[in-house]
């Protein structure tokens, strides 16, 4: 199970940043950034599957994308009302 959290935790960072980018280059609306922080997580969690078939299992892997996802679109949130931008 440790492999999930190692795992995550710095996806976390990584949805942020393509969640950023998609926001300013592509003029993505705010509204869209925690649905696509939610997509781009379970996109990773299968990735994840992938990569270590034997680690863990089909649905750790789609529960473990959506609270990366979930995760990221908090933290962006939380860094955005603490900065005030």
């Amino acid at each position: 199970m440790e492999e999930l959290v190692l795992y995550s935790v710095p996806v976390v960072g990584l949805i942020m940043g393509l969640v950023e980018v998609a926001k300013r280059s592509l003029h993505l609306d705010a509204r869209w950034a925690p649905l696509l922080a939610l997509a781009l997580g379970v996109v990773f969690g299968v990735l994840g599957k992938l990569d270590q078939p034997d680690t863990f299992t089909w649905v750790q892997s789609v529960v473990l994308g959506v609270l990366t996802g979930l995760g990221a679109s908090g933290a962006y949130s939380g860094a955005r009302a603490v900065s005030g931008y």
